[in-house]
């Protein structure tokens, strides 16, 4: 698969994106929490959230 092809918009119906995936789970407290697959335009803060954990968390953080 070429680079041209992953960078298509979200909304393209070619998308590569699994929106099937997205859902909401309903907190203790009564909120609900939107989980989605991680989307490219994620990146930096995916960074910023490794960069930003001393060693010891980020043994224990993993992305799925």
């Amino acid at each position: 698969m070429s680079t041209k092809n992953i960078l298509k918009s979200e909304n393209d119906k070619n998308s590569k994106y699994p929106a099937k995936y997205e859902g909401f789970l309903k907190l203790k407290n009564g909120k609900k929490l939107l989980t989605r697959p991680v989307k490219l335009n994620d990146e930096r803060m995916v960074q910023e959230l490794h960069f930003s954990l001393d060693k010891q968390e980020n043994a224990s953080v993993s992305i799925r």
